[in-house]
Order: C-alpha cells, then structure tokens, then sequence
C-alpha cells in the first residue's frame, strides 16, 4: 500500500514540475510580448531602416539613429544611414582616445566607414549631430569590428558632445539580450548627470524609462518583448536580433539637447528550451502514470 502511495506522490509530482515549467515558460514569452500582428507590422530593422532612407514609411522610433545598411555577412567596412536626422556627417572615434575622431561624409544617403589596416579594428564610437537651432539632436552608436583590437574602455570614458549616454562596458559575446541588466552612463559636459531619464524605446513595441542614481548611472533591464514566432527561420534565437534606443532630453538656459544611443539585443534562448523542457517531464510524468492508472482501473474492475 505504502508503494502504490510513493509511486502516486512521485507522479504527481513529476507533472506538477512539468505542468510549472511550462507555465513559467508560457509567462515568460507573454510577458510584455507585443500585441498580434505587431511582428508583420513592424518588420524588422533593416526593412524599417531602408524605408526611411528611401523616404517612405515610418520608424518604430521618433529618436535620432545611426543604423547599419550594409550587406550581410560585411565584416571589413561599416555602412550606416541616419534615421530621423537631417543629412550631416559622422565622427568616428576609435579604441585609441589620443587621437582625433574620424569625420566621415554623408554620401547617397549612406556613410561609409572602414578602418585602416594598421587599427586592425575592434571598436568604435560613431556620432552625428543635427542643429536645429537652439535645439541640438545628437545619435551615438558603438560598432565593433570581428578583429581583436584595443581595449574600449578609455573610449567609452571619453567626453564626445555636451549630452552622452554611454553604456559602461560594451557587450564582447552575445549582445545586449533580453532579461538582462546592462548599466548606462549619463554625462552632460563630461561631468555625471544624477536623476536623468531616459527612455527605452524596442522595436518590439516597449516603451520605458529609467532614472540615473546620483553618479549618472542608470541600470536598465531589457524587457522579455520578442515573440517566438519572430525568430529567424534559419538560423533561430541565436541570430535573430531587434533595435533599441535610450535617448535623454536635457534643457539649459535656453538650449535643448536631445541624445540617444541605439544598438540591438537579442532574445533568451534558453526561453525555448525551457519550454520543451517543460513540455518532456509533463509527457514522462503522464507515461509514468498509465500504468497506474491502468492498475486502479483492473482493481475497480
């Protein structure tokens, strides 16, 4: 009796995992997931992007951006478009802080940028700004080259315009990803900036802010907001990818700065795996329990 007992609390147990797992798993892929339809309708970056370019359609965002236009599988050269800001030129700053920005030239509607054969790439900072009188709107964008290059530390430190936002480290493996936390400094003439705001706006539909703490930081969370049903088709989770930006607005004596820094991040993979993980124990948990099932049925019988 006591047998029959542990093996019923054993099965139990095993589908309650398996029937947890999978909720947990399901909660995680609504969590804030965008409405039906918002993947067909957003598309993705670079479909938005090339819209823009050629003047048709809109963004998922109002705030300026530096976003890439090259073919994939570019490994040597980078080429941008602005979005939402007028034609203007792009400073390029490299790993090395001592030396000048590069200025590059708005040319067909593209910048095109590659670096010489003697920085053997690694990272860079990329900026444009627009005046619009008194109002100044500046994009950022960090681009990274797969050859091994400078440590970015002393570009990231590095004062390039009166309003920045700067991530404090840049991601070497994997990107900015969903769920995780990544910190962000504020800086207005080079000095941290306490209490600034900045909003995050996804291409996958989120819309948050977030404070800085009293040395400029703002920790910011990106949202679980991706939708399975958008992962590449190919190549799954591990390539499929969605624009961000955080952008703050600040007001001096009569002046206005706009700054945003956009980038992308990536979904959780590991949302599906625990999902099927979820889905197996639920399956061995009902195999384990026919047969007792079965037993009672004969014994009723």
């Amino acid at each position: 009796m006591r047998s029959k007992v542990s093996t019923a609390n054993s099965i139990a147990t095993i589908l309650l995992l398996g029937r947890l797992f999978i909720s947990s798993a399901s909660a995680a892929h609504d969590h804030q997931a965008p409405a039906a339809g918002n993947a067909e309708r957003q598309g993705s970056a670079e479909r938005a992007i090339q819209q823009e370019s050629a003047g048709r359609g809109r963004t998922w965002t109002s705030a300026p951006l530096i976003a890439p236009a090259g073919r994939p599988g570019e490994r040597n050269s980078a080429n941008m478009v602005p979005v939402n800001l007028a034609g203007v030129g792009l400073q390029v700053y490299g790993a090395d802080a001592t030396q000048s920005p590069k200025n590059v030239p708005l040319e067909d509607g593209r910048w095109r940028f590659a670096p010489e054969p003697s920085a053997k790439g690694g990272h860079y900072w990329m900026q444009a700004a627009e005046v619009r009188g008194a109002e100044t709107r500046t994009a950022t964008t960090a681009w990274s080259f797969g050859t091994q290059g400078k440590s970015p530390a002393a570009m990231l430190a590095q004062a390039k315009g009166s309003l920045d936002i700067v991530p404090l480290r840049i991601p070497e493996h994997g990107g900015f990803r969903e769920g995780t936390a990544w910190e962000f400094g504020v800086r207005y003439e080079g000095q941290p900036l306490p209490g600034a705001v900045l909003h995050l706006h996804t291409e996958n539909g989120t819309r948050t802010r977030v404070v800085a703490d009293a040395e400029g930081v703002a920790k910011v969370l990106f949202p679980r907001d991706f939708d399975p049903a958008s992962f590449d088709k190919v190549a799954g989770a591990d390539r499929t990818r969605r624009g961000f930006v955080l952008m703050t607005e600040l007001e001096p004596e009569g002046r206005k700065f706009v700054t945003a820094f956009n980038h992308f991040y990536y979904p959780d993979t590991m949302r599906g795996r625990n999902l099927w993980a979820g889905a197996g124990l639920f399956v061995i948990g009902m195999l384990c329990a026919a047969p007792l099932l079965r037993h009672r049925e004969r014994n009723n019988a």
